[in-house]
């Protein structure tokens, strides 16, 4: 068995391997880039979030609330059901 027979094995396991790791790369950057929009949106969550509280609470007493801001209720309460700030 000649030298390049027993490189052409390894140079295809070694670009498989650069290949893995470009892959692996790539899913990197995209788990970092969720993880930058998830801290903004619970940036803003915490933001809105206690002026979200006291609209909740005039909603108790009004009569008709606005349907918009029934939504927006919902949806803050889908993301922190017992209020304040994420901690996680």
């Amino acid at each position: 068995m000649n030298l390049t027979s027993q490189m052409t094995p390894i140079v295809h396991e070694v670009a498989a391997l650069e290949q893995l790791v470009e892959q692996q790369r790539n899913i990197i950057a995209d788990l970092q880039k969720e993880a930058e929009f998830a801290t903004a949106k619970n940036e803003l969550i915490d933001l809105v979030g206690p002026a979200i509280e006291r609209q909740e609470a005039y909603l108790t007493v009004r009569s008709k609330p606005s349907p918009n801001m029934q939504r927006i209720v919902e949806l803050y309460r889908q993301l922190r059901p017992t209020g304040g700030r994420n901690e996680g």
